[in-house]
């Protein structure tokens, strides 16, 4: 798989989702020189940091977040961004959980949470 920076649209989301994190500073900073890998998956990123020379290093280390939207068919889509082993960014997954289409723009700043977990 290629590695590419993210777009904007990317960016600001997951800025958004940083935000109310306690080390949103690392966060934000470790998010402005990632690349990412695109996993196949619809909104689902894997992030290559540039202390790892943007390697692919797959070590899932915890959930730092979820967050839940709702889509335009009345499903929940889960939104979580994961942490490797080191506390690092890891993942952003998006998924519907009726595992059917996600039809709003996830990347669109308009998209409400409706639920944290």
């Amino acid at each position: 798989m290629e590695n590419r920076n993210l777009n904007i649209q990317e960016v600001l989301f997951v800025e958004s989702l940083l935000k109310d994190t306690v080390e949103w500073k690392k966060y934000i900073l470790q998010l402005r020189t990632a690349k990412i890998i695109d996993l196949n998956v619809k909104y689902c990123l894997r992030f290559l940091l540039q202390e790892y020379n943007y390697n692919d290093i797959e070590t899932f280390g915890s959930n730092m977040l979820q967050k839940q939207v709702i889509d335009l068919d009345s499903v929940p889509v889960l939104i979580s961004l994961d942490l490797d082993r080191n506390g690092n960014l890891y993942e952003l997954d998006v998924w519907k959980s009726d595992f059917s289409d996600i039809s709003i723009n996830i990347f669109d700043t308009k998209v409400v949470v409706v639920n944290r977990h």
